[in-house]
């Protein structure tokens, strides 16, 4: 029996880059509609859906609050370790349209990919492992003309890894266009 948990390490180096915060785009889908995630080297590079199925787009403007947070649990005691993450998207001016699309966000059970801000995609629970449901929302008009009116909504799921990357390349088969 092993005193050590070991794990294999490879270490992260200085990033010299530029990067940005914030999301540009969520791709959801129903949890049914998505049946597999090819990983390869530790991304996905391929998700199969069932016929005629897609992940439709949701787009925000720049500095909206929108996000993805992935924040690790668990109990070391107890063994166990998990990774929650939350997606919130704020939609600018409530109307009927925008109201209907947050009764059925509300409800369901999805698949998540997120595009950032700086042109990467990720999916924090993959089709083998649970779903993505709503945690929080609301409505709200604002109190004063400068205040926003908007709908907001986050979506949380629970899994064993933080979220895996999704190649560029395989968004294109499975984006329903707008």
């Amino acid at each position: 029996m092993a005193d050590y948990c070991s794990q294999v390490l490879s270490g992260i180096g200085l990033t010299c880059s530029n990067t940005i915060g914030g999301i540009r785009a969520v791709y959801i889908a129903n949890r049914g509609d998505v049946t597999a995630a090819t990983i390869e080297d530790e991304v996905i590079t391929a998700l199969t859906l069932a016929e005629s199925a897609k992940f439709h787009k949701y787009m925000f403007r720049k500095n909206s609050a929108s996000n993805m947070v992935s924040t690790k649990g668990g109990d070391d005691a107890a063994g166990t370790y998990s990774i929650t993450t939350n997606v919130a998207m704020t939609f600018a001016m409530m109307d009927t349209e925008k109201r209907v699309e947050m009764d059925a966000l509300s409800i369901g059970q999805f698949l998540v990919i997120v595009e950032d801000r700086n042109g990467k995609y990720w999916m924090p629970i993959l089709p083998t492992e649970d779903y993505m449901s709503a945690s929080a929302g609301e409505g709200n008009t604002g109190s004063t003309t400068t205040e926003a009116n908007q709908y907001t909504i986050t979506l949380t799921g629970e899994a064993n890894h933080y979220p895996y990357e999704v190649e560029a390349a395989a968004m294109s088969t499975i984006v329903a266009t707008l």
